[in-house]
């Protein structure tokens, strides 16, 4: 999903937030589903709303270069390679 989000891709998946709040500042702009009902009108509510489509994408392109982009990932990982290496 991240990588959907970083190619400006509207992402449809479950997001238990109150399970995840944990590891996110915010939430992934994503269209929240769990039903096929749901995952029908999320798809329908895309198509016939272009507006609704781009600004999904832009806010998960946005979301993605904030949170989970390679250069977030890499700095935080020297981050915590250098604290267990005592650097």
């Amino acid at each position: 999903m991240p990588k959907a989000l970083g190619l400006g891709k509207p992402g449809l998946l479950y997001l238990n937030e109150e399970v995840h709040r944990w590891c996110f500042d915010d939430m992934p702009p994503v269209l929240n589903v769990q039903t096929s009902d749901q995952i029908c009108d999320a798809l329908k509510s895309l198509y016939e709303t272009p507006s609704l489509y781009n600004e999904i994408s832009v806010k998960g392109y946005k979301w993605y270069q904030k949170y989970h982009s390679n250069r977030v990932i890499v700095e935080k990982l020297c981050s915590l390679y250098q604290n267990v290496l005592g650097k």
